[in-house]
Order: C-alpha cells, then structure tokens, then sequence
C-alpha cells in the first residue's frame, strides 16, 4: 500500500514539516555515542584556542536534511545582518578617523549587496524545500517560491536596481549621502565656512538615516 501524500499550500505551509529537519539534527547530537560527543567538543574547542581544524561527525542525516538546514541557516544569517546594518545607519564611532559619508557609503554598499545575496539564498531556500517536500512525500505549492520572490522584489526593488548599477555602471550614493560629503570637505583646512556649513551636518545625517 503506497504511502499518502501530505498536502500542504502557501496558506498552511510552515514549520511543521520543513522544520522538524532542524529539531531531528539538533537531537541527533544529544543521541549520538559518547564517542561522536567527545569529538564535537574537541572540534569546537580547536575553533575558540585557534587549534587545527577536526573534521565534523557525520551524524548519519540524509543529504536533503542536511542542504535543508543549510539554507535555513544561512538565510537565518542573512536576514538578520540587515539588523546589523540598522545599527550601522544609525551609529557613528569613528570620532573623525573615518568621515561619515564614507562610513555611511560603506553600509549602503553592505545593504546592496546582502539584498542580491538574500535573494540568491531564498531561491536555494526554496529549492532545498522542493527536495525535502519530494523525499518526504509532502506536497507543497508550485507557487510558493514566485509569491515569495514577487513579494521580496516589490519590497527590495529600489535596492535591486541600486546595486546592478553600483556593480555595472557607478558608485551609488543617495543624493543626502552626497550632502553629508559635500558637508565635512568644508570642514578640512583653514576653510572660511568651516563652522557654518558644519552646523548642518546633524540635519544632513538625520535626513539620510530617514530614506
């Protein structure tokens, strides 16, 4: 007698099935022999004192678990770096050894970029999903990844667009990140308008940490 397929759509798709992939691996660890535990620790501890490397054990999970959990993980990652870029639109720490355009420029160039690689780790997402849903007989919807990867084009266009020119044509800089430059060159030298330009600059980084 065959086995009935799951079913499940983009309305009632979740952590149910997929993600239980992630909870068997985990416990995998606390059931392995004594052996494979005593190896964890020593790798881990290799990597904190900078000893060499001690390969991983092999906890016996199928290949589909295992690129599964990678591409969890790894969008995990990626979507909690734009947390960090957050923090970085809205910090200055440099006290002057690094003006603020260029360390403002070099967060916008950290956003590009994580939003081109965000994209490229939802379609392996994605796939992974399609692999895990074929070997686990679940049934999932055709159109799970395009609603997904429409919605994250809506939501990321003016970034996208950014970036492919920043890679392909210019160095991108919003018009209020040019403000802040153009601000702090006055403030280099003997420069007559020193003090009064640098009186806008808290305006100039307010206005660009709020686009």
């Amino acid at each position: 007698m065959k086995q009935q397929r799951k079913k499940a759509s983009s309305d009632n798709f979740s952590a149910d099935e997929p993600f239980e992939l992630i909870v068997s691996m985990i416990s995998r660890v606390h059931e392995t022999t004594e052996s494979n535990r005593t190896i964890i620790n020593s790798s881990i501890i290799a990597d904190i004192v900078g000893d060499d490397a001690i390969p991983p054990v092999d906890l016996g999970a199928p290949e589909y678990e295992r690129q599964f959990l990678y591409a969890a993980l790894s969008l995990y990652s990626s979507t909690h770096r734009f947390d960090d870029y957050e923090i970085l639109l809205r910090t200055y720490p440099w006290k002057g050894k690094l003006s603020r355009a260029r360390h403002f420029s070099h967060a916008v160039y950290s956003i590009l970029n994580e939003s081109y690689l965000f994209e490229a780790r939802l379609k392996r997402y994605f796939d992974a999903i399609k692999i895990c849903a074929k070997e686990l007989r679940i049934e999932v919807s055709p159109t799970l990844a395009s609603l997904v990867l429409k919605s994250y084009h809506k939501s990321f266009q003016g970034l996208l667009k950014a970036r492919g020119s920043h890679i392909h044509v210019l160095d991108f800089e919003p018009r209020e990140l040019k403000r802040i430059s153009l601000i702090e060159l006055f403030q280099f030298g003997d420069n007559p308008l020193k003090s009064s330009t640098r009186a806008f600059l808290p305006g100039a980084v307010r206005d660009f940490r709020r686009t």
